[in-house]
């Protein structure tokens, strides 16, 4: 849609109607045509209205023209990390239980985030420098792997 097209090619779904709609509903019909069927669906949604929200906040009309490449990057860097932040904390299971208080479990998911969004940054920035449309799933999905690969390693370190 970035560069003139409805996003059909993409995700299968005319998206051009929401050029022009405000950034919410334009984010949630985004997030709704690129989530997958299944018991993942919720949490793609969640995961891609987010990022979006986070990294247009000073966006009120939905314009994919005006969008940026580093734009498109960040959103899917944002998109990645969210995901691969919830596969970590279902990993880590009852650990959150371990936690001192809730203000301290508040603080770790925060740092856990902040480290997973570096990890995906470091491991997607280089690969995404050519432009969005030049990764493969299998690169992506490589990009993931070693992203938690590095945030275990990491969250191993913190007290």
């Amino acid at each position: 849609m970035q560069g003139g097209g409805t996003g059909s090619v993409s995700v299968g779904v005319d998206l051009s109607g929401l050029v022009g709609r405000s950034l919410t509903i334009a984010v949630q019909e985004i997030a709704r045509a690129l989530a997958p069927e299944g018991i993942d669906a919720d949490r793609v949604v969640v995961a891609i209205n987010e990022a979006m929200t986070e990294v247009l906040v000073d966006e009120e009309i939905f314009d994919p023209s005006t969008l940026s490449a580093d734009q498109i990057v960040e959103v899917l860097v944002d998109y990645l990390a969210r995901i691969l932040f919830h596969q970590v904390t279902e990993d880590a299971g009852s650990a959150w239980n371990r936690s001192p208080s809730e203000a301290r479990t508040i603080e770790a998911e925060n740092e856990l985030f902040d480290l997973i969004k570096i990890a995906m940054d470091r491991q997607l920035g280089p690969k995404l420098a050519n432009g969005v449309g030049r990764m493969s799933k299998l690169d992506v999905e490589r990009a993931q792997l070693n992203a938690m690969q590095e945030v275990w390693r990491e969250w191993e370190t913190f007290e």
